[in-house]
């Protein structure tokens, strides 16, 4: 029979475990600057709430599997060296999440190495004209990853990345949007739904051969011209679709063998 002191005596002991439990439990990760080299930082677990514009301007950070990043609003994610991650969940950090929450995840000139594969970019694309993600490098990959609920376009590229085996849905305007000098992107095995445009919009000038192979089709977003000294070389069975008032203007050569 437990006498009252050995029963006060457990109590305590039971208080002390909790606490040390407690203590023991990790924290809440925040984010804000550079990012740490790993994520969530130690003693921290997912998810990370991002309360500035964070960066990554060296190698990649080690960024466990299955972490979710929320922005808070207008915040965004800017890259000028390495970033690979796998299986993350970029979105908002609003309980009730909305397109244009957040910027986006903006891969810059710099960008070397970087690869996004299995992964969510959900809800940004609060910069006039941006996507949910941004690329000015060619050495991006965007692989395997939804990429959805942007408050412009999925995936915004200036530079010939690679985008392979993508969902990109519920996007305000374009699946994907290029300028003419970037739309030789290599596009392959994208499924888009949802869209204003489920294709590859396309606008301004065309200034180096170029090749239009893409199993997604060709949107005329605005007026596109092939330089004098260039060619466009659309490939058999693409598509290219017109809107309203623009078009292709061709002051150098267009080869186009079956296309649609």
């Amino acid at each position: 029979m437990m006498t009252k002191r050995g029963g006060l005596g457990l109590c305590l002991l039971l208080s002390v475990f909790a606490t040390l439990g407690a203590t023991a439990q990790a924290s809440d990760c925040e984010l804000c600057g550079e990012l740490p080299s790993t994520i969530p930082p130690p003693g921290t677990s997912s998810p990370c709430r991002v309360t500035c514009d964070i960066s990554v301007s060296g190698d990649s950070p080690e960024i466990e599997t299955g972490t979710v990043m929320e922005f808070e609003r207008y915040k965004g994610l800017y890259v000028t060296g390495s970033l690979q991650a796998t299986g993350v969940i970029f979105t908002s950090a609003d309980p009730q999440p909305a397109p244009g929450d957040w910027s986006g995840i903006h891969f810059e000139a710099t960008a070397t190495g970087s690869l996004l594969q299995g992964c969510q970019v959900l809800y940004a694309g609060s910069d006039a004209h941006g996507g949910n993600v941004n690329i000015s490098s060619p050495d991006v990959e965007i692989r395997n990853c939804t990429i959805a609920h942007s408050d412009w376009h999925g995936i915004v590229a200036v530079a010939e990345a690679s985008l392979i085996g993508n969902t990109i849905e519920h996007n305000d305007y374009c699946a994907i949007h290029v300028t003419g000098d970037s739309s030789e992107i290599l596009a392959s095995g994208n499924s888009a739904s949802n869209n204003e445009h489920n294709g590859i919009c396309v606008e301004g000038a065309i200034s180096a051969d170029t090749h239009w192979c893409s199993n997604s089709p060709y949107v005329l977003y605005d007026d596109v011209a092939v330089g004098v000294d260039e060619t466009l070389s659309i490939c058999p069975g693409v598509t290219v679709e017109g809107t309203l008032y623009h078009g292709l203007t061709v002051s150098g050569a267009l080869h186009a063998l079956g296309a649609g």
